[in-house]
């Protein structure tokens, strides 16, 4: 299964300010406040994806719930 996820990246610094965002509208909500603590650097959203694998997890063959 994959996902979607979005991540702040400031090409200023060559460094990501925020990462594993799930929402596009909150990640550009959390690059506005960034830009306000960091004003000259050029803050940018991208997106990536991740994998999920399923069932890596607990066996429930081996516990008695």
């Amino acid at each position: 299964m994959t996902e979607t996820r979005y991540r702040v990246y400031d090409s200023t610094d060559n460094e990501i300010l925020a990462n594993s965002i799930e929402d596009m509208s909150q990640a550009y909500m959390i690059r506005e406040l960034l830009e306000q603590q960091h004003p000259k650097n050029k803050l940018t959203v991208e997106s990536y994806t991740t994998t999920r694998h399923k069932g890596l997890g607990r066996d429930p063959d081996l516990y008695n719930d």
